[in-house]
Formats: structure tokens, C-alpha cells, sequence
């Protein structure tokens, strides 16, 4: 009995390990021992020489683990190494990068680094201010012209029709207008009266031989402008009292030589001119002086007691200057180191008359910027032309 039990579990097991390997039968092996088994007998045939082996020899990279349960860790690439950077490149990096937004950046490697994280907000250029509108309204100037018509003036002021030829057109584009006063004021000394002294006060204009009577300013409305300015300046031969039409009496004395009293003080009629002349100057209107004198100031004045260019600008400044009004004078005069033949030439006439060198005039055009043109030149138009230019430009 025994042996009979021990014949059947022998049998039982031979039948049992015999059965195929690899087919997927319910309660068989799985496929993957089949696949082991076949790599296994693969290698021990290989080993044993049986199964020719490509590219013997070659040593080839396993891609695949050896053996199941096997873990291969992929290793990263070691990064190549670059090669030095020469010294001027880094510092030329350090110096200069590009932005986000294409722009070339200065500064630090820390401000470089920030710049290259964050957008750089550029400050907005100020938009410039809008040009100051330009006027198109001529410069005004009120011009006061004071006129020395003392006796020693007898030559030039019969010389007015020549020499200040063109005189007002050439001061062009100007806005202008004129008032004519004499260099004469105060007493005159001796047994001359005080009533012919115009102390600054404006003078009648003059037309054709006639009186413009209560017509003081010149200005481009005026009729025939330019031939009533020669007229005002200008003498007649023989010193007449009647105009030349015979109908009309002249105001004694208004400007030809003679009716001046013989001590000249341009500077000082200048300056009461600013105060008696008040409803000449306009609003918005610079003041230019011009002085026609072949004197200068106070020839016959105590020294102490004349009137100097300082006084006369401090004076203009607390009056017409405090509604910012300019002052500019211009002088025809003798000019010192440049017209001594033509001052000893006519230096005294007839009435005793003597020329000087307006050397205080001359300081009167320099310290409020003017400029002075001699009085024996022919013509005085380039000073017209020079007052015109200095206050357009």
C-alpha cells in the first residue's frame, strides 16, 4: 500500500513538471518567464559558442537594465566648459546690455541684473513750452529831439534841409512819433528875459513857413511828415517874424538862433522835458533823446551846478521808467578826438558863439546804451538807420 502512494505522487510530479513553459494557460506561467527562459538559454548558447555575436569586439553601451528589478538612474550630461571670456568683453557686459525693450542701458552689474528682471520705466520728456507768441506790432518810440539854437548854431541849422535829409523815413518801421524842445533853461543871464526860455516845454511844428499852431507831436499821420520835420529845424535867411505867405505872425523866438539864450543845457531841458511833456508818451512806448547841440552842457555853468547824464537817467527811472519804459539817447554833436578841425572851424561866428566837445553828451549815449554821429558829417540819416536797427533787432 505504501509503495503504491509513493508511485502515484511520483508519477503526479513528472506529469506536473513536464508541461510546456511559456504557453499563458489558466493557472499557468506568465509570458514574461518565457521571455527570461529564452534569453537565458541565449546567453549559455552564446557562451558556448553556438550563436554568432555582431560587431564582436565592439564595446556596447546597455541601454537597458541586466536584469529585472534592476533600477539604472539616468545621469545628466555634464554641461561643456566654456572658454575664459577675455577681460574687456566682461567689462564691456558690465558697462553696457541690452533691455527688454531694445535699448542700450548703462550702469552697474546690480542695476544691469534688475533691469533685466523688471522693465525700466522711462521718465517722459518734458513737453517743451510753446514759443512766446511774436508781435507783429512795430517797436514804439517816443522821441524827444532837443535842439540847441543858440547863436553858434547858425551854420548847422541852416544846413537841416541837407543834412537830415530822409532822416525820419530812415527810421523805417518804427512806430514813432516826435516832439522838438530847445536846449535852453532859466535864466539866461544879464538883461535877456526868463520868457524865452522853453524849460523842456514842446515846440510848435512847422510847415511851408507856416506855424502848426497846437500841433506839437510829429508822426506818420502827419501830412507831408517828412517835409514838415525839415521845416521845424529850419531857419529862413532873414530871421522874419512872418511866415512866408505874409498872413500869419510867428510865435517869437519858437527856434532860430538868437531866440536861445547863450548858456546850453541840453541835458537839463532833457529832463524837464520828461515831466512837462506827460500826454507824449504812450503807453507801451520806449523814449529815445536825441541832442543836436555843437556844445556841451553848461558850458557856462557853475561846474557844481550843472547837470550830469547820471542825474538825468535817475530822474527818467522814478518818473516815465517806472511803467517800464527805456531810455536810449543818441547825440549829434562834436565828438571829442574826432572833430577838432570842424570845432575850431566853427567853434565862434559872429554872435560870439563857441563850440565844444560834447564830452558829458557823449556820457549820456554810453550809459543808456545810445551811440552819437558827429555833427560836420553831410548827412544824419545813418543815425536814423542806427536807432531803427537797435530797437527791431
Amino acid at each position: 500500500m505504501k509503495l503504491f502512494v509513493v508511485l502515484f505522487l511520483l508519477v503526479g510530479f513528472l506529469f506536473g513538471c513536464g508541461a510546456p513553459i511559456g504557453f499563458d494557460t489558466p493557472g499557468g506561467n506568465p509570458s514574461w518567464v518565457g521571455d527570461l527562459s529564452s534569453r537565458i538559454d541565449s546567453e549559455e548558447e552564446r557562451a558556448a559558442g553556438k550563436i554568432r555575436v555582431p560587431n564582436k569586439g565592439k564595446k556596447k553601451r546597455r541601454m537597458q537594465p541586466k536584469t529585472v528589478g534592476d533600477v539604472v538612474e539616468t545621469q545628466e550630461p555634464e554641461p561643456p566648459v566654456e572658454p575664459e571670456k577675455p577681460v574687456w568683453v566682461a567689462q564691456l557686459e558690465d558697462e553696457v546690455v541690452i533691455n527688454k525693450v531694445g535699448k542700450t542701458r548703462r550702469g552697474t552689474p546690480e542695476q544691469i541684473e534688475q533691469d533685466l528682471v523688471e522693465p525700466v520705466e522711462e521718465t517722459p520728456a518734458p513737453e517743451p513750452e510753446p514759443p512766446a507768441p511774436v508781435s507783429t506790432e512795430p517797436p514804439k518810440v517816443d522821441i524827444v529831439f532837443v535842439v540847441d539854437a543858440s547863436n553858434s548854431m547858425d551854420h548847422f541849422l541852416r544846413r537841416v534841409k541837407k543834412t537830415f535829409a530822409g532822416f525820419v523815413q530812415a527810421l523805417g518801421q518804427l512806430d514813432w512819433r516826435i516832439m522838438f524842445t530847445t536846449a535852453d533853461h532859466g535864466s539866461h543871464g544879464f538883461f535877456l528875459a526868463n520868457w524865452t526860455a522853453r524849460d523842456g516845454t514842446a515846440m510848435s511844428l512847422e510847415h511851408d513857413g507856416r506855424l502848426l499852431l497846437g500841433t506839437k507831436y510829429l508822426t506818420k499821420n502827419t501830412e507831408d511828415y517828412g517835409s514838415v520835420f525839415i521845416d521845424t529845424l529850419r531857419i529862413s535867411d532873414f530871421y522874419e517874424h512872418l511866415d512866408n505867405r505874409g498872413d500869419q505872425e510867428k510865435s517869437k523866438c519858437e527856434l532860430a538862433p538868437g531866440c536861445q539864450g547863450w548858456n546850453e543845457q541840453p541835458l537839463k531841458s532833457l529832463e524837464a522835458a520828461f515831466v512837462k511833456n506827460r500826454s507824449f508818451f504812450r503807453p507801451g512806448a520806449d523814449v529815445v533823446s536825441i541832442i543836436f547841440s555843437d556844445s556841451d552842457e553848461g558850458e557856462n555853468s557853475d561846474p557844481s551846478k550843472r547837470v550830469n547824464a547820471e542825474q538825468v537817467v535817475k530822474s527818467f527811472e522814478q518818473g516815465l521808467g517806472k511803467s517800464g519804459k527805456k531810455l536810449v539817447s543818441y547825440g549829434i554833436i562834436m565828438i571829442p578826438e574826432q572833430d577838432e578841425a570842424c570845432r575850431a572851424k566853427y567853434s565862434s561866428g559872429f554872435w560870439g558863439g563857441e563850440g565844444l566837445f560834447g564830452t558829458e553828451l557823449v556820457r549820456m549815449a554810453e550809459l543808456t546804451g545810445g551811440s552819437n554821429h558827429s555833427i560836420c558829417k553831410d548827412s544824419y540819416a545813418p543815425l536814423a538807420r542806427k536807432i531803427a536797427a537797435d530797437f527791431i533787432d
